[in-house]
């Protein structure tokens, strides 16, 4: 019934509501079970259990990442932007922050454990949500990601252009080069702080590969500062070989760029 519910609100909206802006509703609300505040998603009590929340966090989750992906809202997403509707891709950035406001949002009682599986489930909105925006759009989000005082978003905001990047049409690529820069002076500072740990270096250095193959001129200045702390990684033998071999191959291919 649960379900049901949810695929009648997308699949029967009307002109006041869309099927995007009934998603953020959903989100929002969401915020509220998780917090085991009173919400229309559990009209069976005034307040969930903890247990309850989780699951039915877990399940609404999961059917909004079904419904993000569908080509059917693809497609509605395609014709209101041809037709002029600039509210679409605000719509899916404050969809974006909502599920990312879902970290903060949880009550003391839901486990620890949980909080990671209704945050797992989240991340995937998130980047089916990424998917949908037009590349102007996923820009701004990624410059606002890497705003955010929380040191845990760096990373996702790295993930996330590592996954869009290859995907962006030659044509596009301009309208991203501001978020790339902004990520390469990131990766840098990555690389030369002492505090890095091993996973955040690898990190840095894999967002940092999926950047050195789609290259703008106005880019290189910044990706040839890199050069330097690339040759102290690479000879580096303290660290992994994955890590150092990593580095080598970033530096090959900025090497056939010309940088």
């Amino acid at each position: 019934m649960f379900s049901c519910s949810l695929f009648t609100l997308l699949d029967h909206v009307t002109d006041e509501i869309s099927p995007l802006q009934a998603i953020k509703q959903i989100v929002e609300e969401l915020g509220r079970l998780v917090n085991l505040e009173p919400s229309f998603l559990d009209l069976e009590a005034e307040v969930s259990s903890a247990a309850k929340a989780k699951d039915l966090a877990i399940t609404l989750l999961t059917f909004l990442g079904y419904a993000l992906e569908a080509k059917q809202l693809s497609s509605k997403i395609d014709s209101a932007r041809a037709a002029g509707e600039e509210e679409v891709d605000s719509t899916l950035s404050e969809l974006v922050r909502g599920l990312l406001d879902l970290s903060s949002a949880f009550s003391p009682s839901i486990s620890d454990s949980d909080k990671e599986e209704i945050s797992a489930a989240a991340n995937y909105d998130v980047n089916s949500t990424i998917a949908l925006m037009s590349t102007k759009s996923f820009s701004d989000a990624i410059l606002w990601l890497l705003d955010l005082a929380d040191p845990s978003i760096q990373p996702r905001a790295f993930a996330l252009l590592r996954a869009r990047l290859p995907n962006v049409k030659t044509a596009r690529r301009a309208e991203i080069s501001t978020a790339v820069s902004t990520v390469v002076q990131r990766v840098q500072a990555v690389l030369t702080s002492s505090t890095s740990d091993a996973a955040a270096v690898d990190e840095a250095l894999q967002t940092l590969s999926a950047t050195a193959d789609s290259i703008l001129t106005e880019e290189d200045a910044l990706l040839a500062k890199t050069v330097p702390d690339l040759i102290v990684v690479a000879k580096d033998a303290t660290r992994s070989n994955s890590t150092r071999v990593l580095s080598l191959e970033i530096l090959t291919k900025l090497a056939y760029a010309d940088i």
